[in-house]
């Protein structure tokens, strides 16, 4: 709350809120049993959605994300309000473009890269090492020397 936030607003907006200090609700109800916690009545919720155990938490890269449709915005609706839209509005014309190539003398690629917004970390962006990987087998499939390859 604002009105209690007094060390808190004195810093610029881009270090006030990290999103390590975000929390997710997603319960507040413990089971019927005596004892039982909300975590696990939680996490029984999710094993029985989705099949997710609590140790499937320590290897997986979950995301919170908004589940509303996409739709137009400002009074002109030139604009478009819709989680991962940035991402989609690259990918498309990339892989559309690839696929609509004449060019064959030359391998081509698509990179479909994420987490550009905290510095391409995790296993699904570019600080990753899966580009080199698959720029390492590829050239070795070819007879090629992965050093040499651009």
């Amino acid at each position: 709350m604002p009105h209690l936030a007094g060390k808190q607003s004195e810093k610029p907006l881009a270090t006030a809120i990290t999103g390590e200090q975000l929390n997710l609700l997603v319960g507040s109800r413990p089971t019927d049993d005596e004892g039982e916690s909300v975590k696990k009545n939680v996490m029984r919720l999710i094993n029985e959605k989705y099949g997710i155990t609590e140790d499937d938490f320590s290897s997986a890269e979950l995301c919170a994300v908004p589940a509303g449709k996409a739709r137009d915005v400002g009074l002109d609706r030139s604009m478009i309000a819709a989680y991962g839209h940035d991402d989609k509005v690259c990918a498309y014309p990339s892989i559309t473009a690839l696929f609509e190539s004449t060019n064959t003398k030359a391998t081509q690629i698509v990179v479909l890269a994420d987490k550009e917004e905290t510095g391409s970390d995790g296993n699904t962006g570019m600080q990753s090492r899966l580009l080199c990987d698959r720029m390492e087998e590829i050239a070795l499939q070819r007879g090629a020397n992965p050093r040499l390859v651009r």
